[in-house]
């Protein structure tokens, strides 16, 4: 029996111990520590490149159509998970002009909330939409769909290593 979300689930372990680090900028900052700019370069990195325009964007294109139409319920989960895709690219960007624009606390409460609504999301999609994508399809459709998310992160730089070696690094930088 093939598994075909088992690379996105194994991208949430990495994406959840990176939250680590945005829960931990929060607090900091909410206390009003200094921050390394360079540890919240590699956040925003991270956050961009690989959690949007890897993650959520191969979800998108290929997992969540693979099983839309298929139940209503399902759809409207799908809808319900895009949306939280577009949060945290709102909550990204207000990070990053919070950062930019020199207001901190707008990058403290906007890092808290991505972290919770990201840990939320994973949870939901790990316990029940993979659960969907794994019941509604087929060995053959799945060893499909894995060829073409894999070709995706190929042509799209999404080489999972590259980007838990910046989560390794975030994390060095925080323990000092």
């Amino acid at each position: 029996m093939e598994v075909v979300t088992k690379g996105l689930q194994e991208e949430h372990i990495v994406i959840g111990r990176f939250l680590t680090s945005l829960e931990w900028l929060s607090l900091k900052l909410e206390s009003g520590a200094l921050v390394d700019p360079d540890v919240v370069g590699l956040q925003l990195k991270f956050l961009r490149n690989f959690v949007s325009a890897c993650h959520h964007r191969k979800e998108e294109a290929y997992l969540f159509p693979s099983v839309r139409g298929r139940d209503a319920d399902v759809d409207r989960l799908i809808d319900e998970l895009v949306g939280e895709h577009r949060e945290a690219e709102r909550l990204t960007a207000s990070i990053e002009d919070g950062w930019t624009s020199g207001d901190l606390s707008e990058v403290a409460s906007a890092a808290s909330s991505l972290a919770s609504l990201l840990r939320r999301h994973i949870s939901v999609e790990n316990d029940v939409a993979f659960a969907y994508v794994e019941m509604f399809l087929d060995d053959e459709k799945k060893r499909a769909l894995a060829k073409e998310m894999e070709s995706f992160d190929s042509q799209n730089s999404c080489d999972i290593n590259a980007y838990e070696e910046i989560v390794e690094s975030i994390a060095r930088s925080i323990a000092g």
